[in-house]
């Protein structure tokens, strides 16, 4: 299978998500476009502290609602103590800006990341 590239609609589309979720109030400690190497998919990871409620997907959907163009988003919502997670933040978790930050070709916290863009890590 072809390795797909993220493009500038997709880093736009990552920048109105995180938007809006910090406009909602809906707390994101990280943020970040990530591609495994199996399916050479891109997926756009929020970490949040409400990992576990039982509607964090239905929250997440209303606070992007109206905000984000009606375009099926490929999200996963991760916990702050999934192990890639704690990896991310121990490492860059003080660094200044993160912003923009690639990441690939690593294996952080057990995940292997083929390719990753980097909105937010605190």
């Amino acid at each position: 299978m072809a390795k797909t590239s993220l493009v500038g609609p997709d880093l736009e589309l990552g920048e109105a998500v995180l938007s809006a979720l910090d406009d909602a109030g809906f707390p994101v400690t990280v943020a970040l476009w990530l591609q495994k190497t199996e399916e050479h998919r891109w997926e756009l990871v929020i970490s949040t502290p409400r990992y576990g409620d039982k509607d964090v997907y239905l929250q997440f959907t209303l606070a992007i609602r109206g905000r984000v163009p009606e375009v099926l988003v490929p999200v996963r919502i991760e916990s702050n103590r999934h192990p890639m997670i704690q990896e991310l933040r121990k490492i860059f978790g003080k660094t200044k800006s993160v912003k923009g930050m690639r990441l690939g070709l690593r294996t952080l916290g057990g995940t292997f990341i083929n390719d990753g863009y980097v909105y937010r890590i605190k």
